[in-house]
């Protein structure tokens, strides 16, 4: 079947086709479809959620553009776990899934503000190693330690151009440390 040229035309004059949300396949089918179930209210993260700027450094680190979603190995099992923002009319939450043989565990970790200041938090994984606070406070908000040491990955959350919380799930359950304020 011969196509029309005009046809031809103007596909090429409407551009390429607008690609999928880097966000979107980060997140299985089975773990949307949990979260929709055990956090009703709350959208899944979209790359749209960060400003353009943020999205083209990351981009340009070797990221995918996505900063809401991280995939790492955060209990040592080796198998790939998520961490993710989730976003509320209000409020923000860092949200870990354990990809587990029985499905996925979900763990609300930390609110991370409001739902307007969305734009500029991110996700991140750092490797497994020693972490210490910075120690720019006199006391320690609840869950915070002046140190940890994690076999396994571990998450991190913040604003860009600004703040970075590293997370790790130990023994006696989710504890934190500010790498920078």
């Amino acid at each position: 079947m011969l196509v029309p040229f005009s046809l031809v035309l103007s596909l090429l004059a409407a551009g390429p086709t607008p690609s999928r949300d880097a966000c979107a396949f980060m997140l299985p089918k089975d773990l949307r479809l949990l979260v929709a179930r055990q956090l009703p209210g709350y959208a899944l993260p979209k790359q749209s959620d960060n400003l353009p700027a943020d999205i083209q450094y990351q981009r340009k680190q070797g990221g995918n553009g996505c900063l809401g979603v991280a995939v790492g190995d955060f209990d040592g099992d080796h198998r790939k776990d998520r961490a993710f923002l989730v976003t509320s009319k209000t409020d923000v939450w860092l949200v870990v899934a354990f990809n587990r043989p029985e499905g996925w565990q979900l763990d609300k970790v930390w609110q991370a503000g409001d739902a307007d200041y969305r734009m500029r938090l991110f996700v991140d994984v750092e490797p497994p190693g020693k972490y210490d606070d910075i120690g720019s406070s006199d006391t320690l908000e609840p869950g915070q330690v002046d140190t940890f040491t994690s076999k396994s990955e571990i998450v991190v959350t913040g604003a860009t151009e600004s703040s970075a919380i590293a997370f790790w799930k130990g023994p006696k359950g989710w504890v934190h440390l500010w790498l920078s304020d």
